[in-house]
């Protein structure tokens, strides 16, 4: 093909752009067969010319073993490469492997350093996970107090999954003060901004808002019933097929929690191309708990 006669020209002048898109087309497969080694010696030689989006991807490529062996220190190395650069999702990559997984070239503190610097860039998903680890208190001091500011914070930046959490904090009682005056306020800052998102064509959002439908809870022109999610998931309705992962995942209304049916959910969403699904997948794949929920 031309395009391809192009790129490779390109990328043979040292163009790094054109590198990355040579890997793209091999790993995928588009206008030639499919071959990760090869793929993954173009994003190398071009993350290596500094191209950030390669960068990125080459981090993906070493965290799943993508046409490399796995190596999820060096994984972590790339991923913060594209961080420098502004990449602040690869940033994040970085703070999740090294806070949440062990292994040569990961550090815990790293990880924390990493998700205070995005925080003072102003990125909300920085501010939920440090909320969490003030909750949790295993890598910094606990801090319940510290971590619903945060949240807080992530709420007013758009974040409806920080309303969610704060909404259950609040109604659960365990680590902050039972509060229903909170927990309605966070409930409805939770369903302002997940139908802000869905307004944006937000996938995530989407499909939490078909969640969210088939609660008692839910207002009238809002709720569904679990059997038309349940069918519009059988109809191959993704977003409906992700939403009822999500519901056996939480314990949707009349659903007992599966995390196996739930991965069975996100998996068949993953293999029609949905991106919300293939990365509930790959949580699946990286967390030792729900790996072990999935029998297998």
């Amino acid at each position: 093909p031309v395009a391809l006669d192009l790129l490779t020209t390109a990328a043979e002048m040292g163009n790094a752009r054109a590198m990355g898109n040579l890997g793209y087309l091999h790993e995928n497969g588009v206008g030639i067969s499919k071959n990760a080694d090869v793929a993954f010696s173009y994003f190398q030689k071009s993350a290596e010319l500094g191209d950030s989006a390669s960068q990125a991807h080459l981090g993906w490529m070493f965290e799943t073993g993508t046409g490399t062996t796995k190596d999820l220190g060096i994984a972590s190395t790339w991923y913060g490469k594209a961080g420098v650069q502004g990449d602040r999702d690869a940033a994040m990559r970085v703070a999740w492997l090294n806070l949440t997984q062990q292994g040569k070239g990961l550090d815990k503190a790293r990880g924390i350093d990493v998700l205070r610097d995005l925080v003072k860039a102003g990125h909300a998903p920085a501010f939920v996970h440090l909320g969490n680890e003030f909750m949790a208190g295993t890598q910094v001091p606990k801090d319940p107090q510290e971590a619903e500011r945060l949240l807080t914070q992530a709420v007013d930046l758009g974040n409806y999954g920080a309303a969610l959490m704060l909404e259950e904090w609040y109604r659960n009682g365990t680590d902050l003060p039972k509060n229903p005056d909170r927990e309605k306020y966070f409930e409805r800052k939770k369903l302002e901004l997940v139908s802000e998102w869905v307004s944006r064509g937000d996938p995530y959002a989407k499909a939490f808002q078909a969640e969210l439908a088939i609660h008692p809870s839910a207002a009238g022109g809002e709720k569904e019933s679990l059997p038309v999610l349940q069918r519009k998931a059988k109809d191959g309705d993704l977003v409906a097929l992700f939403a009822l992962g999500l519901a056996y995942q939480n314990r949707g209304t009349g659903l007992k929690a599966d995390m196996k049916r739930a991965f069975d959910c996100f998996e068949k969403g993953a293999r029609a191309g949905f991106p919300p699904a293939k990365f509930q997948v790959g949580l699946y794949y990286e967390d030792p708990v729900l790996s072990m929920n999935l029998g297998g």
